[in-house]
């Protein structure tokens, strides 16, 4: 279990900053580890060649929102509860900021749209029908 100190920090995902320096990239076995260890080799292998350099800004620049306006949207989180990339402890002190947030979890890694696409739907409409009840 991550300590509440640790999990402030930023995730150890193998990411490294890419040559342009605006942007993070990982290598394909790193990505395979943290993000599709779970899913089938192949799947996997194409899944870490197609990664792109990401920007590190929306990572480091927090964003301004009106008092409420995220709290009064209707929303959901699924906690992966075996994430490499963000642990599940991780995972679930963000949902717990997060007012009103409706959570819930299942087992897999960081990438269930591609290691388990069917469950991960069922969760997704379970979840989108468990938001629309509270709501109306």
């Amino acid at each position: 279990m991550e300590s509440p100190s640790a999990i402030r920090q930023p995730p150890r995902t193998g990411a490294f900053a890419a040559a342009d320096g605006a942007s993070h990239t990982m290598d394909p076995a790193e990505a395979q580890h943290f993000f599709f260890h779970d899913c089938a080799t192949d799947v996997a292998a194409r899944a870490a060649a197609s990664l792109t350099p990401q920007p590190l800004r929306p990572l480091l620049e927090s964003a301004d929102l009106s008092a409420g306006a995220v709290d009064a949207r209707p929303r959901g989180y699924i906690v992966m509860r075996d994430d490499r990339a963000l642990s599940p402890e991780r995972q679930r002190f963000f949902a717990a900021r997060c007012r009103g947030i409706i959570v819930t979890e299942i087992d897999g890694g960081h990438s269930p749209f591609l290691a388990q696409p069917a469950a991960f739907v069922d969760t997704l409409c379970s979840l989108e029908t468990r938001i629309a009840a509270r709501t109306s």
